[in-house]
């Protein structure tokens, strides 16, 4: 949000951009949704199976990310698993709708109980379902296109990204520390 907050300082045609951005995560989602409305109660089924480890994986994981956060945890190491040759050469809405791509791409254990457990069986128990994850989408888009909005139109793009950068380490702490105490309740709950 604040990299789109940014570029409006410089210019205010940024809305393909997020168009492009928005259309990566709709393609992401839409993908999702068709291949278990093609596989269909088998996709159920197994997920059905599946979830209770998915669960029991998601706690140690999601305290792994929250030491991160908190800085005890240092990672030096990226995965080059395509070169940088080849982002260089994307801007614009290409970059755009890559970064859509990538960040619903990105693990969040939320979004996927919520698309994977609450949705997709909305999606295979109705004549309309093939719609949904695109609409789902668009729905998870409207806190960022709201607060883009203000953040462009109310003139708080300079103010906002001067404060957020001072304030980053220490919001990214807050809810390091914040992850790791909610999820080792969450996992003691459920692992017992």
């Amino acid at each position: 949000m604040m990299f789109y907050g940014n570029r409006s300082i410089q210019d205010l045609k940024v809305w393909q951009e997020v168009v492009a951005y928005l259309s990566g995560k709709v393609l992401v989602f839409s993908l999702f949704g068709l291949l278990v409305w093609l596989f269909g109660q088998t996709f159920e089924q197994s997920l059905t199976a599946l979830f209770p480890i998915i669960r029991k994986v998601t706690g140690p994981f999601v305290i792994f990310i929250g030491l991160y956060l908190l800085g005890i945890i240092k990672m030096n190491w990226n995965l080059n698993l395509i070169k940088r040759s080849f982002f260089q050469k994307i801007n614009g809405n290409g970059s755009s709708f890559l970064l859509g791509i990538i960040f619903t791409l990105g693990f969040c254990p939320t979004m996927f109980l919520l698309f994977f457990g609450l949705l997709m069986p909305l999606v295979l128990s109705s004549s309309y379902g093939i719609i949904l994850p695109g609409i789902f989408a668009l729905g998870t888009s409207v806190p960022f296109l709201l607060l883009l909005t203000l953040i462009m139109y109310c003139g708080l793009t300079g103010v906002l990204l001067k404060r957020s950068k001072k304030m980053a380490k220490t919001i990214q702490m807050l809810f390091g520390g914040l992850m790791i105490i909610v999820v080792i309740f969450d996992t003691f709950v459920y692992w017992s």
